[in-house]
């Protein structure tokens, strides 16, 4: 492999811990986090009031992602298995009803364990969710907010810790307004309402053009071939793409075809199959989402003019 290609999988994946640890403070700053006990788990309910959705919507999502949450902490406990985990945990309540459930209450929420068990997540798939759920407002500002984190973390300002201090002054603004609602001081309201506003869409306002092309792209249904994503990423064949794909283990030969390898997530290409000619061919498209995989494990970052090649 390419010695700077190696270095820049190497330096993405430092940078993408950081960003990940960073991504669970915001999730815990944008909303308060309800879980299961001493624990970091929550249950689809919680995973739904926290979204302000709606449990179907939520599971709805999983039945369509439920190996990509799987892989992000969500588990089907069995009830033995959340017996003992809860077993001495001071804030969890666990009756046993009788043979075939028990009943768990935490921080006012009552859980029945049936013998098939419980799905938990954690934080992490909780992040994972919020990157994938529409129809949330809660979602689209968590969006917003790892966006913003992610752009300086890439461009190099070093801000990460600038976003964090100014959601946490955010909060600390929201502590301050709910004293002066509690003691009716309506002037003091007002301008600590104007001073929350404006900490809220001053990075949301920096961000808002890359935000908007880029959720416009990846929200696209249709998928690009190996010359248009090498122009996309200015390189100077599909040939020079299907190299690096190929040393990457993202997609291997087959006589004349190229095709994914197993391990290449599925939402990531399209396999087109036809025939011509009384010939049968496949071609390998990548979508939006495959196209941004990619841009990360190989490093390379584009622009709004760049997608216009490919538009």
């Amino acid at each position: 492999m390419d010695k700077r290609i190696n270095e820049g999988i190497i330096d993405l994946n430092e940078r993408k811990q950081k960003i990940n640890e960073e991504n669970i403070h915001i999730l815990e700053q944008v909303r308060s986090i309800l879980t299961i006990g001493k624990t970091d788990l929550i249950t689809i309910q919680m995973c739904a009031g926290y979204f302000e959705v709606s449990i179907s919507a939520i599971k709805m999502l999983i039945s369509r992602h439920k190996d990509e949450f799987k892989e992000n902490g969500l588990k089907v406990y069995s009830r033995k298995e959340i017996n003992d985990m809860f077993s001495n945990d001071s804030d969890v309540i666990l009756e046993k009803t009788d043979r075939y459930k028990d009943v768990l209450k935490s921080h006012h929420v009552t859980l029945e364990i049936a013998n098939r068990g419980l799905s938990l997540m954690t934080k992490r798939t909780l992040l994972n969710i919020g990157m994938l759920l529409r129809d949330s407002e809660v979602a689209k500002e968590l969006r917003y907010r790892i966006l913003d984190i992610v752009h300086d973390a890439e461009n190099g300002n070093g801000s990460i810790e600038t976003v964090v201090n100014e959601i946490d002054e955010e909060k600390k603004l929201s502590m301050e307004l709910g004293t002066a609602i509690v003691e009716g001081n309506l002037s003091k309201v007002v301008e600590i309402t104007t001073k929350i506003n404006e900490l809220k869409n001053k990075r949301i306002s920096e961000l808002q053009p890359k935000a908007d092309w880029f959720a416009d792209f990846m929200a696209r249904e249709g998928s690009y071939t190996s010359t248009q994503i090498a122009k996309l990423f200015n390189l100077s064949s599909a040939k020079k793409l299907n190299k690096l794909l190929y040393e990457n283990r993202i997609i291997y030969r087959q006589g004349k075809n190229w095709l994914p390898y197993a391990t290449t997530d599925e939402s990531w290409y399209k396999l087109v199959v036809g025939n011509k000619d009384e010939f049968s061919y496949s071609q390998l498209r990548f979508t939006p989402v495959g196209i941004y995989g990619i841009s990360k494990i190989l490093n390379i970052k584009f622009t709004e003019e760049d997608l216009s090649k490919i538009a």
